[in-house]
């Protein structure tokens, strides 16, 4: 359960604090008020705060006194400064502090609270995040125009359904963060696989548009909580149409044969030119991103009871099986034939 403490010896700023944030919604479920930094050093010390709230123009101690004995006894919260207009040297001297962002009184507004709570909330992980330590994938989804709450949980039960233990958090009303944990040699291209199917449930569903970044690798809890905290979605890197459209091309036809020439036709790029954006958009060259996404497919096909290997090689669109046996046993460590008995006497791989 996430806590918020609210310090300020004026009753009108507590009171519009408390009143204009639905706390519960963003996983703060106790939301406590004080009125003097001594009142919220007992509270401290008695429990745990996630995120606590403190003027810094207060009587006897100070906000800026009362940020560096928090600071002096390890108190992890994060920080939120509460000021006026003519309080920038003491907000300059909270953020060299380290606390996590500041809030003008006179503009205190119920959308620029919920942006900053939301951000906070994400900066403590769920139980599904602290069941892995990392790595993690990262990406953001946007949609054309603002999502109201119901379509914003319409996305989030999607996405989870899709992406089944992942975590979903909205950063505004039109983008969204999904961080799913990373197993496995072929995640990335299987989360590829399964966005283009939930773009388009999306895109029908909402009627409008929707555009998702490259996957982001992050390697720790705490490099994600910086990602998510940043405001880095702004500058989030997406496909280029040209190479997005080829991977939709070969995620559908990866069955057959398909030639950078053929690529490069309906992009209406040089061959050559389209292979470089699509080795800087995907760190891989085409005929390495076919391969691993055929080595993918046949792992799913190797779970069907009773299929020969051959009938693998074929589906996914290779003719000659040794080839098949050589390219999956160099991608998975180990033959197609050894898969598919791990799969059978030990019900995972």
């Amino acid at each position: 359960m996430l806590r918020v403490l609210l310090v300020d010896d004026e009753e009108d700023v507590l009171n519009k604090l408390f009143y204009i944030v639905e706390w519960k919604r963003f996983g703060f479920c106790e939301v406590r008020r004080c009125s003097d930094a001594t009142e919220a050093l007992i509270l401290l010390s008695q429990e745990m705060y996630h995120l606590v709230f403190i003027d810094l123009k207060m009587p006897k101690i100070s906000g800026i006194q009362l940020i560096q004995e928090m600071k002096r006894r390890y108190h992890r919260a994060l920080i939120v400064v509460l000021s006026n207009h003519e309080d920038y040297d003491q907000v300059s001297q909270a953020m060299r502090l380290g606390v996590f962002d500041y809030c003008i009184k006179k503009h205190l507004n119920s959308e620029e609270m919920q942006s900053l709570i939301r951000r906070a909330s994400i900066c403590y992980p769920t139980s599904q995040e602290m069941a892995h330590t990392g790595p993690f994938l990262l990406y953001y989804l946007t949609f054309q125009r603002s999502l109201d709450t119901r379509h914003g949980k319409l996305v989030e039960e999607r996405v989870k359904k899709v992406f089944l233990g992942c975590n979903v958090f909205r950063l505004n009303d039109s983008g969204f963060a999904v961080v799913i944990a990373k197993n496995g040699v072929f995640h990335e291209i299987s989360c590829f696989d399964y966005w283009m199917k939930l773009r388009a449930q999306l895109r029908d569903t909402l009627k409008v548009k929707n555009e998702v970044s490259r996957g982001i690798m992050v390697e720790s809890i705490e490099a994600l909580r910086n990602y998510l905290t940043s405001g880095i979605e702004e500058t989030a890197s997406y496909y280029r149409q040209e190479v997005f459209n080829s991977l939709i091309y070969i995620h559908q036809f990866y069955m057959k044969r398909i030639s950078g020439c053929e690529l490069a036709r309906m992009a209406c790029l040089h061959e050559s030119y389209l292979a470089r954006l699509f080795k800087q958009d995907t760190s891989k060259t085409i005929c390495t991103y076919i391969n691993e996404l055929r080595v993918y497919k046949a792992t799913e096909l190797l779970r069907i009871p009773g299929i020969k290997i051959k009938e693998v090689a074929q589906l996914v669109g290779i003719q000659d099986q040794l080839y098949f046996n050589r390219l999956f046993n160099r991608q998975c460590g180990v033959s197609p034939k050894r898969y598919q008995e791990r799969i059978k006497f030990d019900g995972i791989i």
